[in-house]
């Protein structure tokens, strides 16, 4: 077993790369090394590719599966031309930067309109019911310099970008296909008009937009247009679940409703944010905005000369302006989603204030019990078989009924009253009038501060009138209550001696 692990792991050494890994074999330029163990030792088998058997997850696994499939990919130049081509997966990673890995990452439909179908199919055999098993990879959100050319994956867009022609994927996809000819259009009519397009590399200074910078801000600019279009798409849809859910408030029937919109907000969030996240971790790294210069970086690399640092301002400037949107995006997409917040927590106060009737309804009830319960241990005492001594009297029918209500009365009343608590309605508005006199006093800090500042200008003790007098002039409304001026003083006044001193109010740092 020792020998044969041994083996194992210096054949993995040996043909290491991105290939595939298990079964006990190994994956390098189309030659499989295959191990098995044996009671009398181990034997190494080189099988051709095409007869090695790789593990459904692996990278080799998608290789082999493309000979029959291809990409959908339109090619844009910058002369404005686009070609729609089928390009195997071998041949999209011969002819790009892109690496095996990054198909993955990329999450590309890599079978076009027959994966779909048979999507479709595959949902119809699982029913209805298993739909919502069928989950679709989110692609990552990237903007990747890659020596001569640049990997973009932003929204709904993914390809990469070189010095004068992009690829772009998913080409079967109307929003792609639009894109793809709304570039080749600008290009053509900048190309007929020889109107040139520039961007701020300094501060005082315009340079001619090289095509893979103005690929890039059509594809920020495509994506932050289609995100800022779906917010205003998802406003009207939640201001009707909104008042649909106030007409139902007591009825599960409406709530429901709230939770497939707020699923897609949440999932449109996070798209957005990841996007964000993109642009501000590419800000924050001055290498690789550099990176994104392709034309410059070529025409440095022919002379032997390096980028200088400074051009990334242009660069900089740029995925600012796009990262301010999509924060604003992000911000109208976080408001919708503490609407659906708000209104549920409403939602859930009406019913908790619904059952809460429903309670004081039992309480009642329990209690006009208790009171007639007093009636019938009464009427229970008499009804025993033994000689009471009213036997004979007349009036005492009367007389223990009478006394058995008032009793019953009584009792109802006392536990009524225990129970609203007219004490406690006291102490709770006079809690409420603290609460207001606290939000009053401290409703204009800049006049506090102003006060406090007279102390120590006129370098005297302030007393208690004409602290509230000061305090009243700082205010814009030129009025204070004698509760909110006590509170306040009470509360600076840590001498309790009825003045303020400018020593309580001096910063330690001077």
């Amino acid at each position: 077993f020792v020998s044969c692990a041994t083996v194992m792991f210096t054949a993995a050494r040996l043909s290491f790369s991105w290939g595939a890994r298990g079964n006990h074999g190994f994956l390098r330029n189309n030659i499989a090394l295959k191990t098995s163990c044996r009671p009398a030792g181990y034997t190494i088998q080189v099988l051709p590719f095409s007869t090695f058997k790789l593990p459904s997850n692996s990278i080799g696994t998608l290789l082999s599966s493309k000979k029959n499939s291809s990409f959908n990919i339109a090619q844009v130049s910058q002369d404005g031309t686009v070609k729609q081509e089928k390009l195997r997966a071998e041949e999209v990673l011969k002819g790009s930067c892109l690496q095996a890995r990054d198909l993955f990452s990329l999450a590309l439909t890599n079978r076009g309109q027959n994966q779909n179908q048979e999507r479709r199919e595959r949902r119809s055999e699982l029913g209805r019911s298993s739909n919502s098993h069928i989950q679709h990879r989110r692609p990552m959100c990237a903007i990747l310099p890659r020596g001569n050319q640049i990997i973009v994956s932003f929204g709904s867009i993914r390809g990469v970008v070189g010095t004068n022609s992009a690829m772009l994927f998913d080409a079967q996809l109307l929003p792609v296909v639009d894109f793809a000819q709304d570039i080749a259009s600008i290009c053509a009519e900048q190309k007929l008009s020889a109107a040139k397009k520039f961007y701020l590399v300094a501060e005082d200074k315009q340079e001619e937009e090289p095509f893979e910078i103005f690929f890039l801000e059509e594809v920020l600019k495509t994506t932050c247009n289609a995100y800022s279009r779906r917010v205003h798409l998802f406003e009207p849809i939640v201001n009707s679940m909104l008042n649909r859910v106030s007409n139902e408030v007591f009825s599960d029937s409406g709530v429901h409703r709230l939770v497939p919109v707020k699923n897609s907000l949440q999932s449109f969030e996070i798209r957005v944010q990841q996007s964000l996240d993109c642009l501000t971790e590419l800000l924050g790294n001055d290498d690789d905005m550099l990176g994104l210069l392709l034309t410059e970086q070529k025409l440095a690399k022919a002379k032997n000369q390096s980028v200088s640092h400074e051009r990334h301002k242009g660069v900089e400037l740029l995925l600012e302006d796009y990262a301010r949107q999509l924060n604003n995006i992000l911000l109208e997409t976080k408001h919708l989603l503490q609407q659906l917040q708000s209104k549920q927590e409403f939602v859930a106060l009406a019913l908790d204030g619904y059952r809460n009737r429903v309670i004081r309804m039992n309480t009642y009830i329990s209690m006009f019990g208790l009171g007639t319960a007093c009636g019938t241990a009464v009427a229970g005492f008499f009804g025993m078989n033994v000689i009471t001594g009213y036997e004979e009297s007349t009036a005492a029918f009367g007389n223990i009924v009478i006394g058995s209500g008032i009793a019953g009365v009584a009792i109802i009343v006392g536990c009524s009253s225990y129970i609203s608590g007219k004490s406690m309605k006291e102490r709770a508005e006079e809690r409420l009038d603290q609460i207001e006199t606290l939000t009053g006093a401290l409703s204009d800090m800049n006049a506090l501060d102003y006060t406090v500042k007279q102390i120590s200008r006129d370098g005297t003790p302030m007393n208690r009138s004409k602290f509230t007098e000061t305090l009243r002039k700082a205010r814009h409304s030129k009025s204070v209550s004698e509760a909110e001026a006590e509170l306040l003083f009470n509360a600076l006044d840590t001498s309790e001696d009825g003045l303020l001193y400018n020593e309580d109010f001096q910063s330690p740092y001077g």
